[in-house]
């Protein structure tokens, strides 16, 4: 399976689960979800020879605000409760759709073997 393929199943089980998410940047209208290709660690004996760590951006609305916040907050905590998150670090996010970054999560799941 492609990285694109899977990283659409993984949206399917945000969205299944209330969580608004796209894989496509152009499509993503904060307060959602953005899934962006996986970090691949060709470290494992597997059929694609890799395991992959997926990136998800929690993004909410700029301009960051106590608001932004609670949003952030929210979106992280749905998406740790679906999927297996490793980690989320604060940050910003640059949609080509906007004229500036605005607030983010950068999300890492648990490696999963491909």
């Amino acid at each position: 399976m492609s990285t694109r393929a899977r990283a659409a199943e993984l949206v399917e089980q945000l969205v299944a689960a209330g969580i608004a998410a796209t894989t496509d940047p152009r499509a993503a209208h904060p307060p959602c979800v953005l899934a962006t290709p996986p970090a691949r660690n060709y470290d494992v004996n597997t059929p694609a020879g890799y395991s992959a760590e997926w990136v998800l951006w929690a993004l909410a609305p700029a301009p960051g605000s106590a608001a932004s916040w609670d949003k952030l907050d929210e979106l992280v905590d749905a998406v740790a409760s679906v999927l297996d998150v490793e980690r989320a670090e604060p940050g910003s996010y640059q949609l080509a759709n906007k004229p500036e970054a605005v607030p983010a999560y950068r999300i890492t799941t648990a490696p999963e073997a491909q």
